[in-house]
């Protein structure tokens, strides 16, 4: 018997239902949500930033408006290093697409 390994393909197991569902986790995730707040800033620098917020309400016509003074102050920008290990199982190293590497390599940075 003489296994044809000219269509490799075949031998590979893709699991596009489990990277859709990642997708979608993603969108949902707090990180997500606020990185449309969030602004680019370059290491070492400082930035302005604000402590405090002001005060809105409705007010009766004539009534008195409140009046607030929100506060601002600096946030310094350092560089740091940040490090993790990912834990790949026998089973996502079985039942992936061979990028799995990459795959890892983007989502981690």
């Amino acid at each position: 018997m003489v296994l044809d390994t000219s269509n490799s393909s075949a031998l590979i197991v893709e699991n596009q239902l489990a990277n859709e569902f990642i997708e979608l986790l993603r969108a949902e995730t707090i990180v997500d949500k606020l990185s449309s707040m969030m602004r680019v800033a370059p290491f070492n620098s400082t930035i302005p930033g604000m402590a405090t917020g002001s005060v809105a309400a409705w007010v009766g016509e004539g009534a008195a408006k409140p009046a607030t003074n929100p506060t601002f102050n600096t946030v310094d920008i350092k560089h740091h290093k940040l490090a993790g290990i990912v834990v790949r199982t026998d089973d996502l190293l079985k039942l992936s697409t061979p990028s799995t590497d990459q795959m890892f390599a983007e989502r981690l940075g």
